[in-house]
């Protein structure tokens, strides 16, 4: 008899912010994986085939697709030009040419990493283009869909979150804490990437299709988020302007003095996207390791 075949996955984005995490977990495993990338070089690794690809073109991603079990779909381009349909942005357009070449080497299993709240009409253009990816992988010619919806993913230093607070919060005396509704229920990065790799060994079957909110049981409010980063990165105390002052206050120094290094806003629009409702129930929220105030706090 011979040896059973290791599974081999396919990560696109493998060399972003959870990609290389992900990449790091499943290195150690008896897997063989290839990492898609595009510009950066990901990080060498045992079991590890980095392929540069340009996923504008379907032709170039058929080779990397041949002989692959599972494609988990991380990449994503944040740039965005809001004359351009959400369903026709360059994102969905490199993700329907993966699908187009899943399809013609017979791939049938996807894991497609979206956002909470996603919406087709959603004010942000993020969570109306992340719906319309969505839609394009459940019309997809595909055994198995997997779609899985998480709020802000974490580590408490290199984080979307964390970079933001922490340009917020720069100001001396005070900063400024922008209106928002609902709360934040952060993951951690090292329990999304455990999901994920936890995804790929399930078993198919019920529904071709499995969609999954992410969002954890440890819930703060954007005031005590604030803080805790404020109190970790500046020796200083502040104070805080709230409500409609904040939001003007936060609008105008941006615009004086715009955060280096991200958008507009301190990339913090779209996080406010996806606070969690304060009456979610709590029993879909899932059960993470490690929440956002034991990190910031401990000094992880």
């Amino acid at each position: 008899m011979g040896k059973k075949k290791n599974k081999t996955i396919l990560v696109t984005g493998g060399a972003g912010f959870i990609g290389k995490r992900l990449i790091k977990r499943l290195a150690k495993k008896d897997l063989t994986i290839v990492s898609l990338y595009r510009k950066k070089l990901p990080e060498p690794m045992p079991n590890v085939y980095p392929v540069c690809s340009d996923c504008e073109s379907k032709e170039l991603l058929l080779a990397p697709l041949r002989d692959v079990d599972t494609v988990i779909h991380l990449a994503f381009d944040e740039e965005e030009n809001p004359e351009v349909h959400p369903k026709d942005s360059a994102n969905n357009r490199c993700f329907q040419n993966l699908l187009r070449a899943m399809e013609e080497v017979s791939q049938r299993k996807l894991i497609l990493v979206s956002a909470f709240g996603s919406s087709r009409h959603h004010p942000s253009y993020f969570l109306r283009e992340k719906y319309y990816a969505e839609v394009a992988a459940l019309n997809a010619e595909l055994e198995r869909v997997t779609i899985v919806r998480p709020t802000i993913v974490f580590d408490g230093k290199e984080d979307r979150l964390t970079k933001a607070l922490v340009q917020k919060t720069r100001y001396p005396l005070f900063y400024p804490v922008p209106q928002a509704s609902g709360s934040l229920a952060p993951i951690y990065i090292d329990d999304f990437a455990k999901l994920l790799e936890d995804l790929i060994f399930v078993a198919p079957s019920g529904p071709k299709v499995s969609v999954v909110d992410l969002f954890a049981k440890e819930q703060i409010k954007w005031e005590e988020a604030f803080r805790l980063v404020a109190d970790r990165h500046y020796r200083s105390r502040k104070f805080q302007l709230r409500g409609i002052l904040g939001e003007w206050v936060a609008q105008v120094m941006d615009h004086l003095a715009p955060p280096k290094g991200l958008p507009r806003g301190g990339g913090l629009e779209r996080l406010l996207d996806l606070s969690v409702p304060l009456l979610e129930a709590r029993e879909r929220a899932w059960e993470t390791d490690v929440g956002y105030r034991a990190i910031l706090q401990g000094g992880d």
